[in-house]
């Protein structure tokens, strides 16, 4: 059974992919991954893309793993790709994380991804989720009391740091890719683990879906349907929640905004909390605030992190009662490297240079005068700077009152330090330390929302 014209189909539905352009294949050796491989290895020829081929060795299966590893890499070599692998202590890397290990897997094969990507200028990666993984994925969002987010399953084009991926044999079932394999004389490894009844998916796949079907002999494929409509539906209320919201200042939500229709309403509530506190609230938290549109002026009710909103006259205001203080925990920086601060939603990118390029969202030290580490933390009392352009020392909190930034958002502002005091207040004020001087070498600090 030949699915190039399924595959095809699905790209240009989707706008996946270009002529002449570069392409990561993410490839574990099982029949989705190498069926994929093979289809995108006949494809490349007629749309001229320069194909690499990734396998993440995730160290759990001993032997196993070991031959699935040399398994792609003689495909690779067979199809004469380029080839790259690593091996990464997944368990190792969830305990430290407090992870499970199907979560310390994706993260070490994104981040392994995301690197090859770097190196080799390529945008795109393409991996192997089928229909049957599709109609899987929504059947457990149902289960774990999902939305419609949630229950949109997998897209067949998303966005991870800055990689595009896409998923060309989403439309196609489990068993027509396995016919495939033997269509075109593949023998893909078989992972026995994915018939342990251990994992959350699994139990999924062998145990729940196939008493279901007997309900319903369709369901795979009108899971994946529902799936399609939802996630279309989820996009579109997602664009009006993002119009609604970029019209709120932080912390404040207009009452009249509350009239609007309720499923618009809670959409942009929870967007307005994710851009604001990097957190998502339960339903509950969620209908607390909305209730407040209907109650007097100076109702309150309590909000995750000590928060608590306040019915005002034209808004409902969100902040810390006056008798309490958030605390946050201090980060240390990675020189070079990334970080993602949940309490602010940042990613801060840390990296030597000596090209001076500024911008909205970047700032440079000068390497030689940090007194490493470096690290992030809220601000403290007695805090004080240096502002640049500024003769002397200034209390933070001054700073703060002339820059006008209400005493409810200076929690959560990041103040940058090394081992001498402040450097930058981040995204609005640095300090006259450690300027960058041309020629030399400097550290990069790149913020990202």
């Amino acid at each position: 059974m030949d699915l190039l014209p399924q595959v095809q189909k699905t790209i240009a539905s989707w706008q996946m992919l270009s002529s002449c352009e570069g392409l990561l294949v993410a490839v574990s050796g099982g029949p989705d991954s190498v069926a994929l491989l093979h289809l995108l290895w006949r494809l490349a020829r007629k749309m001229k893309l320069e194909l690499a081929v990734v396998h993440l060795h995730h160290d759990l299966r001993g032997k196993q793993a070991d031959a699935d590893q040399e398994y792609v890499r003689k495909l690779a070599a067979e199809l004469k790709l380029p080839f790259f692998t690593e091996k990464v202590d997944v368990a190792s890397l969830a305990k430290k994380h407090n992870l499970t290990v199907e979560e310390a897997g994706r993260l070490a094969r994104y981040s392994f991804f995301g690197r090859i990507a770097r190196e080799l200028k390529i945008n795109k990666l393409a991996v192997g989720h089928n229909a049957d993984d599709q109609a899987e994925t929504v059947l457990m969002n149902l289960l774990r009391g999902a939305g419609s987010r949630g229950l949109g399953g997998i897209a067949p084009l998303a966005t991870r740091d800055g990689l595009c991926i896409v998923r060309p044999i989403l439309e196609c079932t489990r068993e027509e890719i396995e016919s495939y394999c033997r269509w075109a004389g593949l023998s893909p490894r078989i992972d026995v683990t994915n018939k342990e009844l251990l994992y959350f998916r699994n139990r999924i796949r062998h145990r729940y879906l196939p008493l279901l079907e007997e309900e319903n002999p369709a369901l795979r494929r009108e899971l994946a349907q529902t799936a399609q409509i939802l996630r279309s539906e989820d996009e579109f209320l997602e664009q009006l929640a993002q119009k609604l919201v970029d019209g709120w200042a932080e912390g404040e939500i207009p009452i009249v905004a509350l009239n609007e229709h309720i499923a618009l309403v809670r959409r942009a509530l929870k967007l307005a909390v994710s851009r604001w506190y990097g957190e998502v609230w339960s339903f509950e938290h969620i209908q607390q605030i909305i209730s407040l549109g209907n109650r007097e002026v100076g109702q309150t009710v309590s909000l995750p992190g000590s928060r608590q909103a306040c019915r005002g006259e034209k808004a409902v205001i969100i902040q810390y009662p006056r008798t309490q203080r958030q605390v946050l925990h201090e980060y240390i920086l990675p020189c070079p490297g990334t970080v993602w601060i949940p309490e602010w939603d940042l990613k801060l990118e840390l990296q030597y240079t000596t090209n001076y390029n500024p911008g909205p969202g970047r700032e440079y030290f000068l390497a030689r005068e940090i007194k490493q580490p470096l690290y992030v933390r809220t601000r403290r009392p007695g805090d004080r700077f240096r502002p640049r352009g500024v003769g002397g020392t200034k209390k933070l909190k001054d700073w703060f009152v002339d820059a006008k930034i209400p005493p409810q958002l200076r929690e959560r502002i990041p103040i940058l330090l090394d081992q001498e005091g402040i450097l930058w207040i981040v995204g609005r004020r640095r300090s006259s330390r450690a300027l960058p001087r041309e020629g030399e070498r400097l550290i990069s600090i790149t913020v990202k929302e």
